[in-house]
């Protein structure tokens, strides 16, 4: 490792953890040669010897048969030529995301990974179930509030309940500022 590649390391500016689970990676050896067999050019001269047998064979058949933009083995030839720089970097490509899929699969309850929905399909769904929940209008609004604050609303004490609602009473936001209390009592 060079002095650059280890001020890398050390400036932070990188997640190390994520670059260790990927050296780690079964798949990474794969990844490493696939690149390297096309940064040095390992296969290219197979795949030139393979791309101009191609050519001979389109090249004798416009000759002998002088067929149309549509024959068969006109673009069946075509489909045989390699793009070499296309083929590698479609490797590479499929090699990296059998890693990061691994990887990301993984941290898939990590503390620091996010919620696989989106804020608002949460709400959304808080929303429907506050719903079909069969109490007032107050109850229902503070079964969202604290659902999206990940206060259990069936574990709260009467009391819990009553200061909670007296408190949303004074949000200008609140939908149900009315002056009652929870299940009718008076403020």
């Amino acid at each position: 490792m060079n002095d650059d590649a280890i001020e890398v390391l050390k400036s932070g500016k990188i997640n190390n953890r994520l670059l260790y689970e990927m050296v780690a990676h079964e798949g990474f050896r794969r990844l490493l040669l696939d690149i390297s067999i096309y940064v040095d050019r390992i296969a290219s001269a197979q795949i030139n010897n393979l791309n101009a047998l191609v050519s001979i064979a389109r090249a004798k058949i416009l000759v002998e048969r002088a067929p149309d933009e549509k024959d068969a083995y006109l673009r069946r030839l075509e489909a045989a030529y390699i793009e070499e720089d296309k083929y590698f970097t479609h490797a590479v490509h499929e090699d990296m995301d059998i890693i990061i899929a691994d990887i990301r699969e993984l941290h898939r309850k990590d503390s620091t990974t996010a919620d696989e929905g989106t804020l608002a399909a949460k709400l959304k769904r808080d929303i429907e179930e506050t719903m079909q929940f069969q109490g007032s209008a107050q109850e229902r609004e503070l079964r969202i509030y604290c659902n999206q604050l990940g206060i259990p609303y069936d574990k709260l004490t009467s009391e819990e309940l009553t200061s909670i609602m007296s408190a949303l009473r004074k949000s200008k936001l609140s939908k149900t500022n009315t002056g009652k209390g929870l299940r009718g009592e008076g403020a």
